[in-house]
């Protein structure tokens, strides 16, 4: 179960930074079967892969929190800090 809810989370932060599945693969150079793998729960980022997330929210300007406010309501997955999963 932790997996889907890292996936909803990676979704998520993905969707706040209006990336396509393709778009992050590229950025973080991983095939768009790793994010798709991700985001639906069948595997989680290496440690190399978080800190490459954790890079582009930077980069972006994002943070995990601001990223996990927008859709958590969506997803349902309020009060669940993206920052913490990602760890």
């Amino acid at each position: 179960m932790e997996n889907k809810n890292m996936g909803t989370l990676i979704r998520s932060f993905r969707k706040t930074l209006s990336m396509t599945q393709e778009e992050l693969a590229h950025h973080l150079g991983i095939t768009v079967s790793t994010v798709n793998r991700w985001e639906n729960g069948h595997a989680q980022p290496s440690r190399m892969a978080r800190i490459g997330l954790a890079s582009l929210a930077n980069e972006r300007g994002v943070s995990f929190g601001e990223s996990e406010r927008r859709s958590a309501s969506a997803d349902g997955l309020a009060g669940r800090p993206l920052a913490a999963a990602l760890r």
